[in-house]
């Protein structure tokens, strides 16, 4: 995993004045350390810390509904304009995920490039 800790300890290094408007909302560490430890490995302060018993995601990603890895699973991808749909061919296709397959998921943004996402394709193909 990449954590966030890297950039926040440089930004508290390098601007405290920008660094000291930074308020971190997040659940609790996995380790059980708390706020204490976050500003620790953050660099931010403790009162800059905010521990939230959970966070706007959808129930499913904290109930243990989603599929867990090393599991077959059918996915069904919705197309959103016109192009998508020409690629799907429908404006909804469903796609099994076998228990043997990888799978990444790359989060680029609203509107990725064209060449931001050729390059990671290229890259995915490396580690194959």
């Amino acid at each position: 995993a990449v954590h966030f800790f890297d950039p926040f300890k440089t930004l508290s290094r390098d601007n405290l004045e920008v660094a000291s408007h930074v308020r971190l909302h997040t659940v609790a560490p996995s380790n059980g350390k708390g706020a204490a430890w976050i500003a620790a490995v953050t660099g931010l302060e403790e009162s800059q810390i905010q521990i939230e018993t959970y966070m706007p995601v959808a129930s499913a990603f904290l109930d243990g509904t989603l599929p867990r890895p090393r599991t077959t699973v059918d996915i069904e991808v919705k197309a959103q304009l016109p192009s998508e749909e020409a690629f799907l061919g429908a404006k909804r296709k469903s796609f099994t995920i076998d228990s043997k397959d990888y799978m990444t998921l790359v989060m680029l943004g609203s509107q990725p490039t064209v060449k931001a996402m050729d390059e990671y394709m290229q890259q995915v193909h490396q580690m194959e």
